[in-house]
């Protein structure tokens, strides 16, 4: 009985995909992390080498995921093969693999930092263009009407994310907070303060974080209130500068309140760091849960980074 060749890493260890992708550190371990995650499963049988359908070593069909992940926009750019490692995603995801290994590792991160994340969570929102997305797809005025998802991050002092969610483009940012929020807070008890701009700026968010004890550092919208409305000379309604309308969003707050307020930037790093990926920046996955998985294991390389 002849028996089958299965493609492996090379014997170094090393796996060389294309030209332009050889992983890096962070990289190597989260495909050493998912390897071991799958094989201490009861799905370890699938990848046993046992079936005659397997052609590719697991490491090999995780680390086409990750070279998917960073470098092509559709799944056929993987070259020969890729129904193969799609079909393997597919598994994976029914599987719930990703979602529980961005769990486990946001838990470890947690754990190492002993708390020291609760001081200070920010979050924010950003606009994804569609380019083939059917669902959670709705037009937007702010991007010249286009169709595009929104995404929505919650992340603390160091910038990394330990929460992420995807709603349709036309809906408000404290509407897609608000529908997490509070179950978010119950589960993280202890958080000192919550950064937000001027579209969070609600009744509804300041009352659930002031009854979660959350001190709320969220600058004010005074884009359509007439108490902030300046007349010029002749009476007519004059546009704010850029200084005006920060000093009247902040005019609440401490010199040291502002200070802090600054640290939102890092969530403004992480959306600009996360589109630098172009299947990021342009929505090219049909299906939002797909363009949620891989966006879970670019924040799953963000944790190992700090473990």
């Amino acid at each position: 009985m002849s028996t089958k060749k299965i493609i492996n890493t090379n014997k170094d260890g090393s796996i060389i995909l294309t030209k332009t992708f050889r992983p890096d550190r962070v990289q190597k371990r989260l495909i050493n992390y998912l390897y071991k995650t799958i094989m201490n499963s009861k799905h370890a049988s699938s990848y046993n080498k046992t079936y005659t359908t397997q052609i590719y070593d697991l490491k090999l069909i995780a680390t086409k995921i990750v070279c998917f992940l960073h470098i092509c926009s559709n799944w056929r750019s993987l070259g020969f093969g890729w129904e193969n490692i799609y079909a393997h995603f597919q598994k994976w995801k029914k599987w719930g693999v990703i979602e529980s290994t961005y769990m486990e590792l946001c838990d470890r991160y947690k754990t190492k930092r002993l708390g020291c994340y609760l001081r200070v969570n920010m979050t924010d929102t950003t606009i994804i263009t569609n380019k083939n997305g059917i669902d959670k797809i709705k037009r937007n005025p702010l991007v010249k009407n286009k169709n595009c998802t929104k995404m929505i991050n919650i992340v603390d002092d160091k910038g990394v994310s330990l929460f992420v969610n995807f709603c349709s483009g036309s809906k408000n940012d404290c509407k897609c907070l608000l529908k997490f929020l509070d179950d978010y807070l119950s589960k993280n008890i202890g958080i000192v303060t919550f950064l937000a701009d001027s579209g969070f700026y609600t009744k509804d968010i300041l009352d659930l974080l002031k009854s979660h004890n959350v001190k709320a550092l969220i600058a004010k919208n005074v884009r359509n209130c007439k108490k902030y409305r300046t007349l010029d000379k002749k009476g007519k309604k004059k546009k704010l500068t850029y200084f005006e309308k920060i000093e009247r969003q902040l005019e609440d707050m401490t010199k040291r309140e502002r200070n802090q307020f600054k640290q939102r930037g890092k969530i403004e790093n992480l959306y600009a760091n996360y589109k630098q990926i172009k299947r990021f920046a342009l929505r090219y996955d049909r299906y939002v849960i797909n363009l949620y998985l891989l966006s879970l294991l670019y924040f799953s390389e963000q944790f190992l980074k700090h473990l």
